[in-house]
């Protein structure tokens, strides 16, 4: 981010005119890799991050139907 960030405050202040048409072609190509890398670096961890959440859920939830499952099994069986 602070790659991106640089090089954008660069662009704005317009140091990338002063630059030879060639460089600055790539440094444009440059920014725009980093930004679709970071792009897709921050997507994986919003979805791993929901994955990770999910799975806590479904364990959560899974433990809590099988406490209630275990109570009202035996709150059946055990009173013949």
């Amino acid at each position: 981010m602070a790659t991106l960030k640089a090089k954008q405050e660069a662009k704005e202040r317009g140091e990338w005119n002063e630059m030879p048409e060639k460089q600055r072609e790539e440094l444009e190509n440059s920014f725009r890799t980093t930004g679709r890398i970071a792009r897709y670096t921050n997507i994986m961890g919003i979805k791993t991050v929901q994955k990770i959440k999910n799975k806590e859920l479904e364990k959560y939830f899974k433990r809590l139907f099988n406490k209630f499952y275990f109570v009202a099994y035996h709150s059946r069986y055990d009173n013949k």
